[in-house]
């Protein structure tokens, strides 16, 4: 699906583009205390309230790029130090991360239909540059916004896809070609990489405004199944040894 640009956020999540409608907001903060109680009480992980610095949303649902088929992005961000005083584990984030794909299956979590993912972050890492490492910010826990949307013009958007256009067929021409020679091991994973550490490069250095060029064509590159495609292909040749035939 093509990134559009639209003139206000999306009209089912925010009033006049400024304040998220309150069952919204209350079903979003419901489904991630739903979760931080889960891991207190299933996983036995110390984490109180006060650990918690906020509960944000960001990405496509905070800015005028969404589609239909937008995910709606949650940050719980809290304070890993105080963490780490309560709990022994040196790899709680991950843990924290990983108890979440579990508990995401048993709980498909949709606001309108749709998709609502949790992400964890400790305050102390989070920043970059003396701001948090996303675009637009909207603090559930404050009803308020961290970071506005920034408004990007027609003029710069038909730039900016009009770049897209280059790095895409680039890297289209070089998933051909890893395709060509048969989908080789470390091809996959250098193309995957290079994709990825593009993409990252991009928002690091337009945070502020993160609808870069090399996102635009990471969209394309992601909606046409090419990633799935790379990933698929190497969890097949990773798998070939333990498979006995």
């Amino acid at each position: 699906m093509a990134i559009r640009k639209h003139k206000v956020l999306e009209p089912t999540l925010w009033q006049n583009s400024e304040y998220l409608y309150p069952e919204v907001r209350e079903t979003l903060l419901s489904i991630a205390w739903a979760y931080i109680d889960n891991v207190r009480c299933r996983q036995g992980i110390k984490i109180f309230n006060s650990d918690v610095i906020d509960i944000f949303i960001y990405g496509s649902s905070t800015n005028y790029f969404y589609n239909k088929k937008s995910d709606i992005d949650i940050c719980i961000l809290f304070d890993i130090d105080k963490l780490k005083e309560k709990n022994s584990d040196p790899h709680l984030q991950k843990m924290l991360t990983m108890f979440y794909y579990n508990w995401a299956m048993t709980h498909h979590c949709q606001i309108y239909g749709r998709k609502v993912d949790l992400s964890f972050e400790a305050v102390n890492s989070y920043k970059h540059k003396g701001r948090y490492r996303t675009g637009s910010m909207y603090s559930l826990l404050n009803q308020l916004w961290i970071y506005r949307p920034v408004v990007v013009s027609d003029k710069e958007f038909r730039q900016l896809k009009k770049e897209a256009d280059g790095i895409y067929r680039a890297i289209l021409k070089d998933f051909r070609k890893v395709k060509a020679n048969g989908f080789q091991i470390d091809e996959i994973q250098n193309l995957h990489q290079n994709i990825h550490n593009s993409k990252n490069l991009a928002h690091d250095t337009n945070i502020v405004q993160p609808i870069t060029s090399m996102y635009i064509a990471w969209r394309r590159i992601r909606n046409r199944g090419i990633m799935t495609e790379l990933e698929n292909r190497a969890i097949k040749h990773e798998s070939e040894e333990f498979i006995l035939k």
